[in-house]
């Protein structure tokens, strides 16, 4: 009888004539074997077409037609069967470049190399603003205001007040000379800079004429009176930052020692005003003043850095001073001064 898979069962006779029962056969027909070995070979064939393209799409493609058996053939009376060419299968295409062939067929994915992109060239990468490791050159202009305590001497102002009965004022005020600050510098770290300045006075320094007689001979020729030219002044120092000195907007400390020299031949050697108390002690005393002072200037510096190589800043100082030689002459100066600085590299 005829199974549903498509085999047969036949029972053997014995040499009686009679169907031996205790061992079957199971014979299977021609065209169940046709069947399964086309089932084979295109299944084979379709795995590895499977294995070897890299895509799905591809494989797909393979399965979309499968070959139609030959039904047609009749299972009656078969006894050979007919052995058919196994369909080769679909040759994979050459992977692209952005693909690659699998290293064995033993492996159930396609290795797909990732293409990176190159990194496109940056724009040159901005420097810190922080003077660290820079040199600094710096120029900037100022002016002051200032007060001069000299004791009994006279200190740059004649007085017809009652409570001066020598004739002289014991404090004077005035404006101070406009001056240049050149400075050299260096940023010794992140937040310290080493400089080295040199000022240059623009104008000498006078008196108050207002308590002069005009015409008269002491206060025509008081003028320049307390230097005959232009006075220097050395100003080594530093510069100590707060935080953030990478930022633009930066706020420090500026402390300078100060030696400064001025001509006072002029002051030793004044001609005496009509009103005035003198006597010898006096003149000897105001003989002996030098003009050579030592001094400090500190207070705080606002500066603005807008590029690495430059920046501008603002320094308001206290400055006070006292002449090296003489009796006592105190000064007592409050000056602001705005600059420019290039630094490199």
């Amino acid at each position: 009888m005829m199974s549903r898979a498509g085999a047969q069962i036949h029972c053997i006779l014995g040499l009686d004539g009679k169907p031996r029962r205790d061992k079957p056969v199971i014979r299977l027909s021609p065209d169940f074997l046709r069947r399964l070995r086309c089932h084979l070979v295109f299944g084979l064939g379709g795995l590895c077409a499977v294995l070897m393209t890299p895509t799905s799409a591809q494989a797909r493609a393979l399965f979309a037609a499968p070959p139609d058996a030959t039904d047609g053939e009749s299972d009656a009376g078969a006894e050979s069967t007919r052995v058919e060419e196994p369909t080769k299968p679909v040759a994979p295409p050459q992977p692209s470049e952005s693909e690659e062939a699998p290293a064995s067929l033993g492996s159930s994915f396609a290795t797909k190399e990732v293409t990176v992109p190159p990194v496109p060239a940056t724009a040159t990468t901005k420097k810190s603003l922080s003077h660290a490791r820079t040199v600094t050159l710096g120029v900037a202009a100022g002016v002051g205001w200032g007060m001069t305590i000299a004791g009994d001497l006279y200190c740059g102002e004649f007085s017809s007040s009652s409570s001066d009965s020598d004739g002289r004022k014991s404090i004077c005020t005035d404006r101070t000379p406009g001056f240049l600050d050149l400075t050299l510098g260096v940023g010794a770290g992140p937040r310290i800079d080493v400089v080295f300045g040199l000022r240059l006075n623009l104008e000498k320094r006078d008196y108050d004429f207002s308590a002069c007689d005009s015409g008269t001979t002491p206060c025509d020729a008081g003028k320049g009176l307390f230097n005959d030219s232009i006075g220097l002044a050395f100003m080594p120092g530093v510069r100590l930052w707060g935080k953030d000195t990478h930022k633009v907007f930066k706020v420090g400390g500026a402390i300078d020692f100060m030696i400064k020299v001025e001509d006072f031949s002029g002051y030793r050697n004044r001609a005496s005003n009509p009103d005035e108390d003198s006597d010898q002690d006096n003149d000897v005393a105001e003989a002996s003043v030098g003009g050579n002072s030592m001094g400090l200037r500190g207070g705080p510096v606002i500066q603005i850095d807008p590029h690495h190589n430059w920046g501008i800043y603002i320094i308001p100082a206290v400055v006070p001073s006292v002449h090296i030689a003489g009796p006592g002459w105190f000064e007592l100066g409050f000056e602001g001064s705005v600059g420019f600085q290039a630094r490199f590299p």
